[in-house]
């Protein structure tokens, strides 16, 4: 009964994603295509909180995310989705899935579908911001996560319930990794990597020492000889 309710759920929400594709003229598919390839594989999100990582201001937060993801990864990439094994919506030979799928220009992914490791990483990335900053804030980047999650519905690639999943993992990997880091934080040799200097120097104008200001006259190299006596 329970497994009936999600299998129509899923179906009731991938049908309207189509619809809206379809009324949308596929108006929509090269921006989704966009944000959802950003996801592929983690490298642009890496490539980010590499860059928190080199400036002293964000390195924190930097090592805060680099826990966050791979917390997310670990749980869903690596352990659920090979305890689940749940074939993609598309790979369902004679579902109307198929044919949604087709529509929207055949977006596929090599991994198992739940739960979704776009927005598990999407997740995990972006609601670090509000565990450190505050949710006042960067509430607003809470919607690319949610921004994923709808690419990856759009394409058919997952079902609602693996985004649902995988935007959970995500969250609580990022607060796992909140408190995970306020620990190593207590360790003596973070404050020597949070010390290390950050590209931020790069950037900076060199502070040039003022040149000495000479208060010594120069001599008159021709000075007047003393006129002589008649």
């Amino acid at each position: 009964m329970v497994l009936a309710s999600i299998t129509e759920f899923d179906y009731w929400i991938l049908e309207f994603f189509h619809r809206l594709a379809v009324a949308a003229g596929g108006f929509f598919t090269p921006f989704f295509l966009v944000i959802t390839s950003l996801g592929d594989h983690g490298i642009f999100l890496i490539v980010l909180t590499v860059l928190l990582l080199c400036f002293k201001k964000t390195r924190k937060l930097g090592v805060m995310i680099v826990i966050s993801l791979f917390i997310g990864y670990l749980t869903s990439n690596i352990i659920i989705k090979n305890i689940v094994k749940r074939p993609r919506p598309y790979s369902v030979n004679g579902s109307d899935y198929i044919s949604w799928w087709e529509f929207t220009g055949k977006v596929t992914d090599s991994e198992y579908s739940f739960p979704s490791g776009h927005a598990t990483s999407a997740a995990a990335f972006c609601i670090c911001f509000i565990w450190y900053y505050g949710f006042k804030k960067y509430w607003g980047i809470i919607f690319v996560p949610i921004l994923m999650a709808i690419t990856r519905l759009y394409f058919v690639v997952h079902y609602p319930t693996d985004v649902i999943a995988g935007l959970l993992i995500g969250t609580l990997a990022s607060l796992a990794a909140f408190y995970l880091t306020k620990l190593l934080n207590k360790a003596k040799f973070m404050s020597k990597v949070y010390g290390f200097p950050g590209l931020e120097n790069l950037f900076r104008k060199k502070e040039t020492q003022p040149t000495e200001v000479k208060t010594e006259n120069k001599e008159e190299s021709n000075k007047e000889s003393p006129k002589e006596e008649k």
